[in-house]
């Protein structure tokens, strides 16, 4: 691919559907306008990585194909923490909740009704 034209990057299958030229074609064009031998490839250092990463949500090196196919289907590395974040939520929620009746409780039982005074 070092010359100049219309090419085709082949996806894996399930990857990149909005990006797909026809129904169940695998493929996403691309173009390349000048000659690749022009550019110097380089490979990127640990400054070049923090500094995408400041820039781009969601950026993480990939060390193999793999994980560039799972990344342009849309597969992060790592796991959710909404789901964990917001169950937490409702647990202390609920404690606070029993905490605050077990207290309620208490008080009303250690209070004594005040007897009446009577008329003089």
């Amino acid at each position: 691919a070092g010359e100049p034209g219309l090419y085709r990057f082949i996806l894996p299958r399930g990857a990149g559907e909005d990006y797909l030229t026809a129904p169940g074609e695998l493929a996403v064009p691309f173009v390349v306008t000048r000659d690749g031998a022009e550019s110097r490839i380089e490979y990127l250092t640990k400054a070049d990585f923090q500094i995408a990463k400041r820039h781009i949500e969601s950026f993480f090196p990939a060390a193999t194909h793999a994980e560039v196919a799972a990344a342009l289907a849309g597969n992060v590395p790592g796991e959710e923490l909404w789901k964990v974040l917001c169950l937490s939520g409702l647990g202390v929620l609920l404690a606070e909740l029993v905490f605050t009746r077990w207290v309620a409780a208490r008080r009303t039982v250690r209070q004594a009704p005040e007897a009446p005074e009577a008329a003089p």
